[in-house]
């Protein structure tokens, strides 16, 4: 902390400026390659066990929707990542349905999700401005998702069919007879709710194969659980091993306890492990766990490779989650645990730019930390 005095030779815990100053070499920093994050996540959409290439914020709503794994993908772009490889890990679950009826009560055709899902999709079927056609709207709660018109006549449930499967990107279509061959209109009609997959701690390891060929330089997840973070230290060993320059950011919440978290964060003891132990307030928002592990990755990846995170200020940020006193600061440190406090401005600032590697090994010395 600025002020605090020190004897020559004295190694401080915390980063900072001090009465006495001394060459004690460069501060530790966390770096990698600028771009691309990988991250394995839960979601209520989009395809299971594939990679989905992101290229930018406004691509996740549509590709993954809402919940804490497509926040996570959020908080990468936020911090700077220009490229997100996302994986939907998952098993089962059910898409969300509906069976339209033509004007005489026979059931014509089906609708079904593209994905397994909990989502509260609906659906309107009327008659367009242009006399010679309908329209199916689709909607997300209150939000029209899309519009899909086609031919209104004789044959509206081939016209139906053939624009659905042509055009939509949350729907697919199936005829099932040609009845009268006019549908029925219908008025925010609710598909017959789905459910999303099943996730265990498997589902992301399998997750993880799904990115053994792609290229990328930091992979997160939206899991909390120590026992996955442990599944993503052992997968990115196995990717350093076969020569790719690779790391990884996890984190856990405050409502885990302060001593667990940085228990957890020390077992670790690894230069390719990141571990985020608080949070902080953007745009009223808590960001802590998986989420402010996210941000971290994404301020990582816009960093040039010889910057430090220490004392980076994020952006947005308004408050600490999960404050900490000067003492509980450096036993972090001493923990391997990366913070956010706050600077001497009242911005919130990364305190120090490390990883959970504490004790030097054979192999490592201090300055991989």
């Amino acid at each position: 902390m600025a002020g605090q005095t020190f004897l020559l030779g004295e190694q401080k815990i915390r980063p900072g400026t001090f009465v006495r100053v001394t060459n004690i070499g460069e501060p530790s920093i966390v770096t990698g390659a600028q771009g691309v994050a990988a991250a394995v996540i839960k979601a209520s959409w989009g395809p299971l066990n594939k990679v989905v290439t992101l290229e930018g914020l406004n691509e996740v709503t549509p590709n993954f929707g809402y919940g804490r794994g497509p926040d996570v993908l959020r908080d990468l772009f936020r911090g700077g990542a220009r490229r997100v490889l996302a994986v939907r890990v998952g098993n089962g679950g059910l898409p969300a349905t509906i069976t339209l009826k033509d004007t005489e009560e026979t059931e014509v055709v089906k609708l079904d999700t593209l994905y397994e899902t909990s989502r509260a999709f609906k659906v309107t079927l009327r008659d367009s401005l242009d006399i010679t056609k309908r329209q199916l709207l689709v909607y997300d709660g209150t939000t029209l998702l899309e519009t899909i018109n086609f031919d209104k006549g004789d044959a509206e449930p081939d016209a139906l069919v053939d624009a659905v499967n042509g055009s939509s990107v949350y729907l697919k279509a199936t005829k099932l007879v040609d009845g009268n061959g006019k549908l029925a209109a219908v008025t925010d009609q609710q598909l017959m709710v789905g459910s999303d997959p099943t996730v265990t701690g498997e589902s992301y390891v399998n997750g993880f194969t799904h990115l053994e060929a792609e290229a990328w330089n930091i992979l997160t997840v939206d899991s909390e659980e120590p026992s996955v973070h442990a599944a993503v230290q052992a997968f990115v060993y196995s990717m350093i091993a076969d020569g790719k320059r690779v790391f990884s950011v996890i984190g856990e919440p405050t409502s885990v306890s302060l001593d667990t978290r940085m228990q957890n964060s020390r077992s670790f003891n690894d230069p390719a492990i990141v571990y985020v132990g608080n949070g902080f307030v953007a745009s009223g928002e808590v960001v802590e766990g998986a989420r402010a592990a996210a941000r971290v990755a994404g301020e990582i990846l816009r960093s040039n490779y010889t910057a430090s995170l220490t004392h980076h200020v994020i952006q947005g940020a308004t408050d600490i989650v999960g404050k900490l006193t000067n003492a509980q600061i450096e036993k972090a440190i001493q923990s391997g645990m990366l913070v956010f406090t706050p600077n001497p401005n009242g911005q919130i600032n990364i305190e120090y730019g490390i990883t959970t590697f504490i004790t030097p090994t054979a192999d490592y010395d201090e300055g991989w930390r």
